[in-house]
């Protein structure tokens, strides 16, 4: 009896004195026992400095480090402990709790990894305590989570026991008084990759990061999001998969993270015993909750956790403290993907439960998108906007829950996030979903008309966006009879503002402006504020731009003040970019940068993709025309940047031609020629008429700067066609400029003189100053070996536009107007030359642009002929 327990030792009579007797203590341990890591720890040097410091805090006495399952909790404190040892600090002790069953065995457990032998009679908690008052030591008692109802001896050994400090590890917090929770997330990216090849290696010792695996090493941790049991086990099938297929496996099935290795604990042989483990210990309310939590994306807030599982406040903050649900921001909760998979699994065992949550989470979120679609009409933009791009991933999934149901649903909530997906730059993507909303839709049995055109005008809107104007147009025209057939005239304008757009793109401008002006009057008469400053917008900016029409900056100027009153911001940014092109195209270079950077501002307040890489590319080509190059070339750069992250094939043309220009007027012909086949290629099949003009031009450009005069002629008269065509007057003058560049070194002065000409008098009817004093340089360098006098002046009142606008001549150009300049020179006396220089400067642009188009070479014949070509 004595040697079972049930009576006390003293019950022995002997004259010798009895040794102690630990009867709890089965077999002798070194104390202070600390398993020595088979594998370095990798990272966490952050999570260990901050454990450091607050160890070295005096009020920091308890510390709990929460986590999930697998997620490195035991091996940080394994680190702290061989740290606090190797340094001489305070004693660190590792107490492993993981096979006891019972609170009641934590006191020996802790009298064991001391070395303290407990005599057996006496309260064990009080022997313990006593011996432990005179220590100075630090325990680490590791896997506390199903032990919790005995942390009460914790509050007593910090509240008796001063010099003791207690570092847990848990899945749980204690939640008592005095704890300190740390919360131990997964690794970083670059942590968890070095983690991955650091095992791997162990597997293949040939095993190295190349260029070739890392994106999909890189998609392994983040399936995992960085847990380091996760990406250990994925690694162990290193031996008999590729990492794309590791990658597939663990996409397919959560049993795939498992190993055979018989030194891990059984409950870290395999992914799903890890969360087996935490699941066992969930109240059944607790096991609910969780398994409905399963159909959210990327998090949830609490409003939805509420109305999508019926989570309460008290279930939620349960979860979050047993590490199952992590609180990622104030009012957003996330729960880590592989535990997602595994009680997704759990709810599918009950059809009739998953389709009840279902139902549930697509309603919710096609009232908040609904409600956030309302809000992108007016000043709470950026707030809608922020809100449904970070519940993007919860959208698709009930996208794709209702896809299935071949109904309208899928439709109506795909309707409702187009301007999202739109704005926000998604247009594969939301052009994918309304695709194949409609093909379930048309299944259905029932027909939603309105419902259906909607959609068709959001497919318009988004691959007008891309440039596709050839389906845009035909799916907007598909809308547009939809609702005239339902009568829906706001919807019908909505069609015709998109058939409008294409068209201009595609080179009808009459057909275009008719049908932007009929949606002007729509919105109108529907006193559709936005509507109108939409319309506004696009027909001014084409009219002002494209077609120096002095109407179009007015409507432009008015579709601001209308989007201010409204308090809009996206349509705005658009709008001022509009201002700033015509305000660059007229020689107001500060002007225009004060509104491409106003734009800027607004497109990155809203995450306006489309229209930050506009303000951007136009931001560089002031830049480029004022000589600040390198500022030029960084602006359009991150345009482009941003045009291929977003898939804006066609119009990644626009910025690598402004950026060859810069290379041309560098004289890095090479470097251009390849910025510019880049941008062929990019627009050969393209239905987007004015870029087509503008590679031709810029392929031109560079053949006649490589002496190629056949091939630019080529490429020259094409961009004329096209731009003459299309009524791209900008395009066209410039194009006729160069050519007849072309034709002079061609020996053709006449027909030189005559493009020339022309350019000159559509960029004084454009009032493009710029265009207006490069035509002069033209013309004074054919007339610099005939007309010295005549060249002299136009020299110099291209010299004083330059200076009046801020645009020095490129340094490509410089070689030949010196030469120009020179040969005029030598022909006259010098006072005479500077005379005739400066009566040139100080002569009206008109007034010499009308002495010069009225006394061409040629005859007025000739004249009509060039200009029907």
């Amino acid at each position: 009896k004595i040697a079972r327990g049930e009576r006390s030792i003293e019950r022995l009579h002997s004259p010798h004195p009895l040794p102690a007797i630990n009867l709890l203590q089965t077999s002798p341990k070194l104390s202070n026992s600390v398993p020595t890591p088979l594998i370095p720890l990798i990272g966490r040097e952050a999570e260990f400095s901050a454990l450091r410091l607050m160890l070295r805090n005096p009020q920091c006495r308890l510390i709990t480090l929460v986590g999930p399952g697998g997620i490195g909790k035991t091996r940080l404190a394994i680190e702290i402990v061989l740290d606090q040892n190797k340094r001489n600090e305070e004693k660190a002790v590792l107490v492993s709790l993981a096979s006891i069953n019972s609170a009641s065995l934590i006191v020996p457990a802790i009298a064991n990894a001391v070395g303290f032998k407990m005599q057996s009679s006496g309260d064990l908690r009080k022997q313990l305590l006593n011996y432990l008052y005179e220590k100075k030591s630090l325990l680490v008692l590791d896997n506390l989570e199903h032990l919790l109802e005995g942390v009460g001896l914790l509050v007593e050994i910090i509240q008796y026991v001063p010099e003791v400090k207690i570092l847990c590890t848990s899945r749980e917090r204690m939640n008592i008084q005095g704890e300190w929770v740390f919360e131990v997330g997964g690794l970083s990216d670059t942590e968890a990759v070095t983690l991955f090849s650091s095992c791997a290696r162990r597997i293949e010792s040939v095993f190295k990061i190349s260029d070739d695996n890392r994106v999909e090493i890189e998609k392994i941790c983040h399936l995992v999001e960085g847990m380091p049991l996760a990406i250990e086990l994925a690694a162990t099938w290193m031996r008999v998969l590729s990492i794309p297929e590791i990658v597939q496996e663990i996409q397919r099935n959560l049993d795939f993270l498992s190993t055979s290795m018989r030194d891990l604990p059984e409950r870290h042989r395999s992914m799903r015993a890890v969360f087996e483990h935490s699941w066992t210990l969930l109240p059944n309310r607790e096991k609910q909750v969780l398994s409905r939590l399963s159909v959210f994306r990327g998090g949830f807030t609490r409003d939805a956790a509420e109305h999508v599982a019926g989570a309460s406040l008290a279930v939620l903050a349960s979860l979050v403290s047993r590490s199952l649900v992590q609180r990622t921001e104030p009012g957003r909760f996330h729960v880590h993907e592989l535990l997602r998979q595994y009680t997704a699994n759990l709810l599918q065992e009950d059809s009739q439960e998953q389709l009840i949550t279902q139902e549930r989470h697509y309603a919710f979120y096609l009232a908040q998108a609904e409600a956030a679609k309302q809000g992108l009409r007016g000043s709470g933009q950026s707030e809608d906007l922020e809100w449904l791009e970070r519940e993007h991933d919860n959208l698709r999934a009930a996208l794709d829950w209702s896809l299935d149901n071949h109904d309208n649903r899928a439709l109506q909530l795909a309707c409702a996030l187009r301007w999202f997906w739109y704005v926000h730059g998604h247009f594969h993507e939301g052009r994918d979903w309304l695709v194949k909303a409609l093909q379930a839709a048309q299944e259905s049995s029932s027909r939603d008309i309105r419902l259906r055109a909607r959609a068709l005008e959001g497919v318009a809107l988004l691959v007008n966006a891309l440039g596709d104007h050839s389906t845009a147009r035909q799916k907007a025209e598909e809308s547009e009879t939809l609702f005239r057939e339902i009568h829906d005239h706001r919807g019908l304008a909505d069609a015709l503002l998109l058939i409008g757009h294409a068209m201009l793109w595609q080179g009808e401008m009459t057909e275009g402006q008719a049908r932007l002006y009929e949606a002007l009057t729509l919105y109108q008469d529907a006193d559709d504020r936005l509507g109108m400053a939409r319309t506004l917008s696009r027909l001014g900016f084409f009219l002002a731009d494209w077609a120096g029409d002095r109407a179009g900056q007015t409507m432009l100027k008015e579709s601001v003040a209308i989007l201010q009153e409204l308090e809009d911001k996206y349509f705005i940014a658009s709008t001022l970019v509009a201002l700033g092109i015509v305000s660059l195209s007229s020689g107001e270079f500060t002007s225009a940068r004060a509104y491409f950077e106003k734009a800027l501002d607004v497109s990155r307040e809203t995450g306006f993709v489309w229209g930050i890489a506009d303000a951007l590319t136009n931001l560089g080509c002031v830049a480029r025309i004022v000589g600040d190059y390198d500022a030029g070339r960084t602006y359009l750069e991150e345009a482009l940047q941003i045009y291929k992250e977003q898939g804006f094939s066609i119009w990644r043309a626009d910025p690598l031609c402004a950026l060859a220009e810069i290379d041309i007027a560098l004289g890095d012909l090479s470097s251009a020629q390849s910025l510019l086949q880049e941008a062929s290629a990019l627009v050969e099949n393209s239905g987007n008429k004015w870029l087509k003009a503008l590679v031709s031009y810029f392929l031109g450009l560079l053949a006649y700067y490589e002496s190629d005069t056949q091939r630019a002629a080529e490429f020259l008269e094409e961009s004329i066609t096209i731009a003459r065509n299309g009524q791209y007057m900008p395009d066209l003058a410039r194009s006729l400029t160069t050519l007849g560049c072309v034709m002079r070194v061609q020996g053709n002065a006449n027909r030189a003189i005559a493009l020339i000409c022309e350019s000159l008098d559509l960029y004084h009817r454009l009032d493009q100053k710029l265009g207006v004093a490069i035509s002069l340089e033209r013309l004074a360098e054919l007339a610099s070996e005939k007309n010295a006098l005549y060249a002299a002046k136009l020299f110099g009142l291209a010299e004083a536009i330059r200076e009046a606008i801020g645009a020095p001549l490129p340094p490509v150009d410089r070689p030949f107007y010196k030469n120009a300049v020179a040969k005029t020179r030598a022909q006259l006396d010098e006072t005479a030359f500077a005379r005739a220089w400066v009566e040139g400067k100080t002569i009206s642009p008109e007034k010499m642009t009308g002495f010069v188009l009225s006394n061409s070479s040629l005859d007025p014949m000739d004249r009509r002929i060039l200009k029907s070509q």
